[in-house]
């Protein structure tokens, strides 16, 4: 937290003595004197001022910084959409893949790319700092880890419904076939049972076949 003092009249030298309860601390100045890094608490602050020969009265003010709440969000995908819930300010800014929406609500939604999305989300406060997430999003199913040793997941992209998987082997012999249903998490799939070697999987969502390489060592 900050605080700026800027006088009127600048013709006059100003003495500020700032009192947080650990000790005085004094500052000149004639144009404007901000005072930074300022924690939470109770401050005294007195200011003279002198033009040549002149000294006049010594003014003091009170001042109690509190501290701000803590700067939090929840981002959640769902189909290409990001929505940001936001709490802890009255005034967001929300940077998504660098452009900014700045906004008082404390929901927004907003469109992903493809690939890899980069969130950030900070107040009017700089105290508060900046909130940053990455996101990955893709339309297509993506498998990760390939090569797989025991467990690999397939990446739906928020997809809610009925998932049909078809596994076969280089030589085009299906080796496994089941339907999942999914609620907008990935998929995980265990091919511990499976001998190591070179894999088709076949995935289809919503009418749509994909089909991967997939590599179990």
């Amino acid at each position: 937290m900050q605080k700026q003092y800027t006088p009127f009249d600048t013709s006059i030298t100003y003495t500020a003595v700032l009192n947080a309860g650990n000790g005085p601390e004094s500052f000149d100045f004639t144009d404007s004197q901000t005072f930074a890094n300022l924690t939470a608490g109770e401050y005294s602050l007195c200011i003279t001022g002198t033009n040549g020969l002149i000294t006049y009265q010594e003014v003091c003010f009170d001042a109690i910084i509190t501290q701000p709440d803590i700067l939090d969000i929840e981002a959640v995908t769902d189909s290409g959409i990001l929505s940001v819930d936001m709490s802890g300010a009255s005034f967001y800014n929300v940077a998504l893949n660098g452009l900014v929406t700045q906004t008082e609500a404390s929901k927004i939604e907003l469109d992903l790319k493809e690939g890899v999305n980069t969130l950030r989300v900070y107040s009017n406060l700089p105290c508060q700092g900046v909130v940053e997430k990455t996101l990955f999003y893709s339309s297509r199913p993506i498998i990760s880890p390939n090569p797989v040793d025991t467990v690999t997941e397939v990446y739906l992209g928020g997809f809610e419904g009925t998932i049909g998987i078809q596994i076969f082997t280089v030589n085009g012999r299906l080796v496994r076939t089941e339907n999942r249903r999914v609620s907008g998490e990935d998929l995980q799939l265990d091919l511990s049972n499976l001998p190591k070697g070179i894999y088709y999987l076949g995935v289809e969502k919503a009418g749509v076949k994909e089909m991967f390489k997939l590599i179990k060592r």
